[in-house]
């Protein structure tokens, strides 16, 4: 796996080689569902009025929960999404193709939300276990790969939120080392309403048709059930670019690096009217930027030399 090191900032932009035009393609169903002006706000919960409640807890008032209301409804479709043939030339990127997604539910801010500062150190597989089993006690869940390459590049196949050309005019945190709160650069947006991208990559599950894709790149081991998706600024050189299409993955019990720290949380549509928005509400009050403050009990928050309560940060081939 190559370095992805930081290095002095150069001029961001890439060549004009190396970039294409990228076509708008629109996810395919029979009824017409799944473009992305259909994205709906979710309904109300239960509760006196029409604000989503949880006994007395205004949730959208709450500015560390970010609120239901907030949330986004990606609908179902088949969407044509990834790298042209050589885009991106000698990086790890989903390359083009067609991704069918039912329709979900997402927390539109990466984990811990909106305002928050990042974590302070990054996930291994081993971890990410014990976050798909706090999430699922609300029941909630990670996003997948093909959904969250879906809810990031849109139907319209962004490389880049909003559909600009180069990273560096996306207007996204441009330092993963000392980054500023998450929600800081709140034009760094895709049009289905993803926040915060492209300073990190994030956690999703390896669902099938991502793993069939990106076969002729690597071979899955059976226990390859997390890997990443999404870029880092250009001067970081990622060898999984800076775009909205790479990923990467790690084997298991690899340590955990602090350029990969989070993921999205979001839920089924058929389950979404279940989700415990009150346990919800209490992971993200607990959760002080360390990882023991989630996943207490998790064996391999003890064993990574990347989980204390300092900001001791561990990135691809290089301790900083």
């Amino acid at each position: 796996m190559s370095a992805c090191q930081p290095q002095e900032r150069p001029d961001f932009g890439k060549s004009d080689d190396d970039q294409q035009e990228t076509p708008i393609s629109t996810p395919r169903t029979d009824d017409g569902v799944g473009r992305d002006d259909d994205i709906e706000e979710p309904p109300p919960q239960a509760g006196n009025d029409d604000t989503p409640t949880v006994g007395d807890d205004d949730m959208s008032e709450d500015p560390l929960f970010g609120g239901v209301d907030s949330w986004k409804r990606v609908p179902e479709g088949s969407y044509s999404i990834g790298a042209l043939p050589g885009q991106y030339s000698g990086y790890s990127v989903v390359p083009y193709g067609d991704f069918m997604v039912g329709t979900f539910w997402v927390d539109p801010w990466p984990w811990p939300g909106e305002g928050r500062e990042w974590p302070m150190s990054g996930l291994n597989q081993d971890m990410m276990d014990g976050v798909t089993q706090r999430l699922a006690e609300c029941g909630l869940r990670v996003l997948s790969m093909s959904e969250m390459l879906v809810y990031f590049s849109t139907s319209y196949n962004d490389a880049y939120p909003q559909g600009v050309d180069f990273w560096q005019d996306a207007e996204c945190d441009p330092d993963p080392v000392e980054p500023d709160y998450i929600g800081s650069y709140p034009r760094c947006e895709s049009r289905l309403g993803a926040q915060a991208l492209l300073t990190f990559p994030f956690w999703g599950t390896v669902d099938d048709q991502m793993k069939k894709v990106l076969s002729g790149q690597m071979y899955f081991p059976p226990d390859y059930n997390y890997c990443l998706v999404g870029g880092m600024p250009t001067w970081w050189d990622a060898f999984y670019s800076d775009s909205l299409y790479g990923w990467h993955c790690h084997p298991r019990g690899e340590q955990a690096y602090a350029d990969d720290p989070s993921f999205f949380v979001g839920a089924d549509e058929d389950s979404f009217d279940r989700v415990d928005w009150a346990c919800y509400k209490a992971l993200k009050f607990d959760f002080d930027g360390t990882w023991g403050s989630l996943l207490i009990g998790n064996s391999a928050v003890s064993q990574t030399s990347n989980s204390g309560s300092g900001k001791t940060h561990y990135y691809h081939s290089q301790v900083r």
